[in-house]
């Protein structure tokens, strides 16, 4: 089951883009994430910061942030267990990954079952352009952002506003790349 995700990650040159980590405190985590493990802020929009450590990107969402409509001209608000009664009080629930043709993608999966959560929507603007979809995983409280940013030059994905990087120059500490998940699903 798990081996078409893997098949089109490489038919596609798929990588790791970011996760996605529901928090209970938002700015006691991003602190955490800078102070301990050297992140570093790289964008914020209300309610969600991304965080680089090494080569990593950590987009820290607020649990408690109310749901919102989904637009095609920004990248959508995502919430642990798809707004459905959480039991998590933190998470990671969502590995966005990077893949060529993101239509491609979707429609590979689709027919091996994934189910869309949003359709594939490709934005244009001053930064470039950008394509991205939402999918099902296996797993329950899991799904996975697929994007298209190589024709893209913001930070991060259309709705998130650039920090300004004045900050002084921070050493890793342990995490400097993400080389893959391992998920725990049912059988079958």
């Amino acid at each position: 089951p798990w081996d078409f995700i893997w098949t089109w990650a490489l038919q596609f040159k798929g990588y790791i883009h970011h996760i996605q980590w529901s928090v209970t405190d938002l700015e006691a985590t991003v602190a955490s994430l800078s102070r301990n493990w050297g992140g570093r802020l790289m964008s914020r929009r209300s309610g969600e910061v991304v965080v680089k450590i090494g080569g990593c990107l950590i987009l820290v969402s607020d649990k408690n942030r109310p749901s919102e409509t989904v637009t095609g001209s920004e990248y959508p608000r995502l919430k642990c267990c798809h707004n459905r009664e959480c039991p998590h009080s933190e998470a990671v629930f969502n590995i966005g990954l990077e893949v060529g043709d993101v239509d491609a993608a979707v429609s590979r999966m689709r027919r091996r079952g994934t189910r869309v959560i949003v359709q594939p929507t490709s934005l244009t603007s001053d930064l470039g352009e950008v394509t991205w979809a939402v999918v099902s995983s296996p797993c329950d409280n899991i799904l996975h952002s697929l994007v298209n940013t190589s024709k893209y030059r913001g930070r991060f994905l259309p709705g998130f506003e650039d920090v300004s990087d004045n900050q002084s120059e921070v050493t890793v500490t342990g995490l400097t790349f993400i080389d893959h998940v391992t998920y725990v699903c049912r059988r079958g």
